[in-house]
């Protein structure tokens, strides 16, 4: 069995990666796809709702970051978001499909 410790940093990892926005298109979406398969993944291995929350931030402060880091990057987590909030069997979705309607919209703009 996998630690939390283990999937928080993993995916940590894979959204720093991809804020760095550095590599082609086809291995970005891999790394976007990764992502939302490992951290749906880990959502539904979660022993606590604090984990799950901890693990969920992880694409929002990524995507909070790509504003001043590299603003490219922001999609990227716009799709691990929009997926992972589509997803009805994860704990509090109700709450994480409104905060996802809310913070993403604008970005539609």
């Amino acid at each position: 069995r996998v630690s939390f410790s283990f999937r928080l940093e993993y995916i940590r990892r894979v959204c720093q990666d991809l804020l760095k926005h550095n590599a082609q298109t086809s291995v970005r979406y891999m790394k976007e796809w990764t992502a939302i398969i490992f951290l749906y993944a880990s959502l539904l291995r979660c022993n606590s709702t604090v984990e799950q929350k901890q693990l969920i931030e992880v694409p929002w402060k990524a995507l909070e970051q790509s504003v001043s880091v590299r603003i490219g990057a922001a999609p990227s987590f716009i799709n691990i978001i929009t997926h992972l909030a589509l997803r009805g069997d994860i704990e509090d979705h109700e709450n994480l499909l409104e905060r996802t309607l809310l913070e993403v919209e604008p970005w539609s703009r």
